[in-house]
């Protein structure tokens, strides 16, 4: 599987969005993440699905002030581990508290994301700890 996707980006307090990217990804045993800016730069990535090297990239991104406005950078979007073994987390669950995610619930992970749902992959780590403890 490969792609490429063109992403807003916007800064950390939520501001209007700064540039759109070009992002590439392939996963084949392994998922890469390339992101092209308007500068020429390029940051890329490689780890073992699409959702950790979405965390990579948006850990290195965020020291320059940007984040990916996708649904892999929402507080409230995670993969399932089925998701991460036959599809390299490219569908992502939208966590409900109190309520199991269903086939209506899961997104794609670079579908484009309003600023005020965004979190940092720290925060999105909790709001999934929290999540698993509501359904329990």
């Amino acid at each position: 599987m490969n792609g490429t996707e063109f992403i807003k980006t916007c800064t950390p307090s939520g501001g209007a969005p700064e540039e759109t990217v070009k992002l590439d990804w392939e996963f084949v045993e392994r998922a890469t993440i390339s992101v092209h800016f308007a500068d020429g730069n390029t940051v890329r990535y490689t780890d073992s699905d699409l959702f950790d090297c979405l965390v990579g990239i948006r850990n290195e991104i965020e020291q320059y002030g940007l984040i990916l406005c996708c649904n892999g950078s929402r507080r409230d979007c995670y993969p399932s581990r089925m998701s991460r073994e036959m599809g390299g987390a490219q569908r992502l669950m939208l966590l409900r508290f109190g309520e199991l995610p269903t086939i209506r619930s899961m997104v794609d992970i670079f579908e484009s994301a309003d600023a005020s749902q965004i979190g940092t992959p720290e925060e999105q780590r909790i709001y999934y700890q929290e999540w698993l403890t509501s359904i329990m």
